[in-house]
């Protein structure tokens, strides 16, 4: 009888074993069918939707802005052209992470050098566990296994290049003094600084020089963030423009298109109009507004005369 249920226990285990292997290898299997889909980040629609976009771009932007839904609503290439004459597309997509905005950095890179790269900080605070980003590279099955990448349509101009516009006006009841209050360092996670180290060896490769900005933004931005981007920013000679400090006129009851977290058309004018000049001025950029290459922006966005 003890003979018996030991054999019945060995078959038992060996089945475990065989029906554990067997799923290994056909996870794997998967896995491989969805690899390719990792070269498009952990949020693949949109970064593949963003790198849809480079195929369209023939004039040379001469700089470039990254970074969550905040960059989105926040930095406008036609504010920019009109403020200073410079070039500029936004790089940004919702709830951009850090690594996807590697990602997105380089595949246009592939396609254009511009002269800086904006990089809004509030996407280093865009939380993503390392256990969770490295299962989804190693067995991108678990990850992408609703992955469905759109062919290539036709060319379809985005007027606004990469801009997320809305004159919606929401306003913010919250203190403005937001950024007064004192809160401990708040240090970006160890990835987001390997993705932000790793951003920032590319540009000095490519001759690019990396700004970090942050926009207006009271609902998530605070000192302690600052302070831990600051440091940073001092330890890799970078500069950081936290218009969470600066002076610029917001309006908190005009500015904002949702009670505080992102600027509207009126409050991304105010932002455009500091750094456009303060890019224009600090790194002797080019008023490309009488060059004939791009008078098509003229025709769009006014300016030329």
């Amino acid at each position: 009888m003890m003979t018996g249920n030991i054999q019945t226990g060995k078959k038992q285990l060996l089945t475990i074993v065989l029906f554990t292997g067997i799923g290994v290898i056909l996870t794997g299997a998967l896995s491989l069918c969805f690899r390719p889909y990792t070269e498009h980040g952990y949020q693949y629609q949109d970064v593949h939707k963003k790198q849809e976009e480079f195929r369209y771009l023939e004039d040379q932007k001469d700089v470039v802005f990254l970074g969550d839904s905040i960059a989105w609503a926040a930095y406008s290439p036609e504010y920019f052209w009109q403020e200073t004459g410079i070039p500029s597309y936004s790089l940004a997509t919702s709830g951009q992470w850090i690594g996807d905005g590697d990602l997105i950095l380089e595949s246009y890179l592939d396609h254009q050098t511009p002269r800086i790269a904006v990089l809004d900080a509030n996407s280093l605070y865009t939380r993503l566990s390392r256990a969770k980003y490295m299962l989804s590279q190693v067995l991108p099955v678990f990850h992408y296994h609703f992955a469905y990448m759109a062919p290539m349509g036709p060319e379809v101009k985005d007027p606004r290049r990469g801009f997320n516009s809305s004159e919606v006006i929401s306003p913010y009841t919250g203190d403005p003094a937001y950024m007064n209050t004192e809160i401990p360092l708040q240090p970006m996670s160890s990835m987001a600084e390997e993705k932000l180290n790793q951003m920032d060896d590319v540009c000095r490769r490519k001759g690019i020089t990396l700004v970090l900005s942050c926009a207006p933004n009271p609902s998530a931005w605070n000192r302690g963030r600052h302070d831990a981007v600051q440091a940073w920013c001092d330890i890799h000679q970078v500069e950081f423009v936290d218009y969470n400090l600066s002076d610029i006129g917001i309006d908190w009851q005009t500015d904002t298109r949702d009670g505080g977290e992102h600027l509207n058309d009126s409050g991304a004018h105010k932002v455009c109009s500091h750094l456009s000049r303060h890019l224009f001025e600090t790194y002797g950029m080019t008023d490309h507004r009488h060059d004939e290459k791009y008078q098509e922006w003229n025709k769009e966005y006014g300016g030329g005369n």
